[in-house]
C-alpha cells in the first residue's frame, strides 16, 4: 500500500557526499513522489504514523496524528485512510 503524488517542495537541500553533508541552502523544487507509511507508534487514544516521501531526487519523512478506532483494521491501513483526508494528499494516487 501506498500513494503517489507530484508536490512542490520547499525547504533546506543537503548533499550527501563521502565527506559529510553539504547544505545547499533553501530550493523549491516539484518532484513525483512515492509516499509510504513506514511506521505507527502510539496508543488507543493518540497515534503517530511516520510517512516517507521518496522521488529521484528527494527523500523527507513527516509525521502525522490521528485517533485510532480499536476495533478498525491494522494501524498502517488507518494512517493512510487519514492521510488521504487531508488537503495536502488531494489527488494523490494509490499505487
Amino acid at each position: 500500500m501506498a500513494l503517489q503524488k507530484t508536490l512542490q517542495i520547499s525547504g533546506d537541500a543537503v548533499l550527501m557526499t563521502e565527506y559529510g553533508q553539504l547544505n545547499l541552502g533553501n530550493q523549491d523544487t516539484t518532484a513525483n513522489c512515492y509516499i509510504k507509511v513506514e511506521a505507527v507508534s502510539g496508543g488507543k487514544d493518540n497515534a503517530v504514523a511516520s510517512v516517507l516521501f521518496k522521488s529521484d531526487t528527494v527523500s523527507f519523512t513527516k509525521t502525522y496524528e490521528f485517533v485510532p478506532n480499536m476495533n478498525g483494521s491494522n494501524f498502517i491501513k488507518q494512517a493512510y485512510e487519514h492521510i488521504k483526508t487531508l488537503s495536502e494528499f488531494a489527488n494523490a494516487e494509490d499505487v
